[in-house]
């Protein structure tokens, strides 16, 4: 059963950048809304997780294009709010990289959602 819980996250926060979309039942090979919405959890982690302190919050908005190519989004919008006397511009690429190597590994995503090791809702 899908509803309003069971999104990608298992949140539903209305004061909080979130997606409608619910990942249960989505097929994992070609629907942006799960493949997106899992990754951007992800990118997120792992943004902060690399910062080392640096990086209090991190939230992310990836937005497809219909006939690109699944790692060529529309728009991958990356808000840090940064811890103080933080060098924004190195979280800036450091950031932009990660968002890029993880979007270009769409397949490992893919293929790990597949096996059952990522958590969906």
């Amino acid at each position: 059963e899908v509803g309003r819980g069971n999104r990608a996250n298992g949140l539903i926060t209305p004061c909080r950048t979130m997606t409608l979309e619910a990942c249960a039942g989505k097929n994992p090979v070609n629907h942006v809304g799960k493949l997106y919405s899992v990754l951007s959890n992800k990118m997120s982690a792992k943004i902060v997780e690399e910062a080392k302190g640096d990086v209090l919050e991190c939230h992310l908005r990836i937005l497809s294009q219909i006939g690109h190519p699944i790692n060529d989004p529309w728009l991958c919008d990356i808000v840090i709010v940064p811890a103080a006397n933080a060098n924004f511009a190195n979280l800036q690429k450091s950031a932009q990289a990660t968002a890029k190597s993880m979007l270009d590994d769409y397949v490992g995503l893919r293929d790990s959602i597949i096996a059952g090791k990522e958590r969906i809702w």
